[in-house]
Formats: C-alpha cells, structure tokens, sequence
C-alpha cells in the first residue's frame, strides 16, 4: 500500500479527521472516504516513515485493549501506539531466510519485489499474542508474536521457536489479495 493509503488508513483508524458535514436534523456520520488531496486538507496527516526501505503496508489490525495498530509489511511488522501515531513504533524485522531469497530468486522470481515476507495475515491470539503470517519467499510461514499483557508493558517480540508452516493460511505471491479470520485456533483464509 503506499504511503498515501497508509496515511489514509491511519486517519481513518484512530478517527483523526473532522466529521462530515450535517443537515440540521441528522445526526453527524464519519466519511468512509476521502481523497488524498481531501485528507492533506485536513491538516491531521502526517508523513508516516520510519526508514524501514518498504511501502508494502497491506494489512491492518486496531488493537484498542492494547491501545496500538499492528502493521504488516515486506519483513516487518510494527506495532503503533494509537495515541500517538507518529511515536517510535516497536518493529520486529522478520525477513525470509537468505537460503529461501536465494531460491526463490533461482525460480524466476523478481529479488526485490517478490522474495522477501510479505506479512499477510495478523490476528489476535489470545491476551497476549498475535498469530502472524507472511509468504516467506513462497514459502508460507507462520509464528506468535508476544505483545504483553498491558499496553504499557511496551513488549513486542517474535516467537521464533514457534515458528510453523504457512501454508493454507497465507498465501505464497505477496500480489495475491486475501483476508482471513482466526476460528477457534485454526486460521481461514479467503
């Protein structure tokens, strides 16, 4: 997603943009849509880059027990304080294997754009955890991610131990759009 969507999905998330206009006899209703020259207007975006050498950021997931948005990318994923969205996130950088990058590139696939792990999959596990998904250079995988149990523990680490194949819940070509859903510890993608 580019920088323009993310900053979009940012305002969008934590509510930082004014409210539609309203008739005098209806009550006010957020816009589910803006443009990015109406969103610059606004004067609530900002610039979202953290020097992190991608613009992959695709999946989403608002966190309001813990009060932080989860952002998957190509090999990271970030953990934003919704409070402050423009403070230090937490980062796990969570890159294919160099063994995997160097085969997946042997196969006819583009180094740059298509073997790294593209995080495609981020649902709530439990208090605690996430269960995090990427393609993994075409080779699904899968893992927990430890976030704390209180917001301001300030935890933010991968389980690699943990580590599981992804496949059947994430898919192998990071240009595949997909969603998915946790049920009852077995991940469903669509």
């Amino acid at each position: 997603m580019p920088v323009a969507g993310l900053l979009l999905w940012a305002s969008l998330l934590t509510g930082a943009w004014p409210a539609a206009p309203t008739q005098d006899h209806l009550l006010a209703t957020p816009r589910l849509r803006l443009s990015f020259k109406e969103l610059k207007a606004t004067g609530t975006a900002h610039f979202f880059n953290f020097l992190l050498n991608t613009t992959d950021y695709r999946i989403l997931l608002k966190d309001e027990d813990h009060d932080r948005m989860y952002v998957g990318s190509k090999d990271y994923v970030l953990s934003l304080d919704l409070h402050d969205i423009n403070r230090e996130p937490l980062i796990i950088h969570w890159a294919a294997s160099p063994q995997r990058i160097e085969e997946c590139v042997l196969s006819g696939k583009d180094g740059n754009g298509e073997c790294g792990n593209f995080v495609r999959l981020i649902q709530p596990w439990n208090r605690t955890h996430l269960y995090v998904c990427g393609t993994g250079a075409y080779n699904p995988m899968c893992t927990y991610v430890n976030r704390g149990r209180r917001a301001q523990d300030y935890i933010f680490y991968l389980e690699p131990e943990r580590l599981e194949s992804g496949k059947g819940k994430c898919p192998y070509d990071p240009k595949l759009d997909t969603a998915s859903a946790l049920i009852s510890e077995c991940s469903l993608v669509l």
